[in-house]
C-alpha cells in the first residue's frame, strides 16, 4: 500500500513519473512509507493543444520534458477547465516540468492544490503570489508553517 489523494492506494496504482516521498529506515534500504501529492492539482487555465507544448494549470506553467507519462485517460488537447493532477520538478522560472499527469474526477474548489516558491509576499495584505497564482492565506490554516506565523513574529 502508498498513500496518496487522502487514501491508500494498491501498490500496482505507483506508476513511472510520480514524484514520492520515501520514509524508513537507512540502514536497510527497506520503505515504511511511500506517499504520493501531486505538486498541482485543478482545473487547466487554457486549452492544452498538445503533449510538447507548456500549458497553464492553478496559473502555474506546466512544461513538457517530452517523455512524461500520463494515464490512459489523457488525450490530446485537454480542454480548458479539465481537473488533472500533476507531479514534476520545480524548475528556476517557478514553471513545473511535469513527469506525471493523470485526469481527476472534478473536485469541489477547497480540495485544489499548488505546490511552489512564495513570492511577493505581503504580510500586510495576508497574501502571496505562486507563479502567477495570487493567494490570500488570511483565512487559511497555516499550522504547518515551521514556527509561529510570520507576520506574528
Amino acid at each position: 500500500m502508498f498513500h496518496g489523494d487522502y487514501r491508500l492506494n494498491r501498490v500496482e496504482d505507483l506508476t513511472v513519473g510520480m514524484v514520492v516521498t520515501v520514509e524508513g529506515g537507512l540502514s536497510n534500504a527497506v520503505a515504511a512509507r511511500v506517499g504520493f501529492d501531486e505538486d498541482i492539482k485543478g482545473p487547466l487555465d487554457a486549452a492544452a493543444p498538445n503533449r510538447n507544448s507548456p500549458f497553464s494549470g492553478m496559473c502555474q506553467t506546466v512544461t513538457p520534458d517530452g517523455g512524461s507519462p500520463y494515464d490512459n485517460y489523457i488525450s490530446f488537447p485537454i480542454a480548458q477547465g479539465t481537473v488533472l493532477g500533476i507531479s514534476g520538478h520545480p524548475q528556476a522560472d517557478d514553471s513545473l516540468r511535469w513527469s506525471f499527469a493523470e485526469r481527476k474526477d472534478p473536485v469541489n474548489p477547497s480540495q485544489y492544490k499548488v505546490i511552489g516558491a512564495v513570492r511577493n509576499l505581503d504580510a500586510g495584505a495576508r497574501s502571496c503570489q505562486i507563479d502567477d497564482l495570487v493567494v490570500e492565506y488570511g483565512c487559511a490554516d497555516v499550522n504547518d508553517l515551521p514556527g509561529p506565523p510570520r507576520w506574528d513574529r
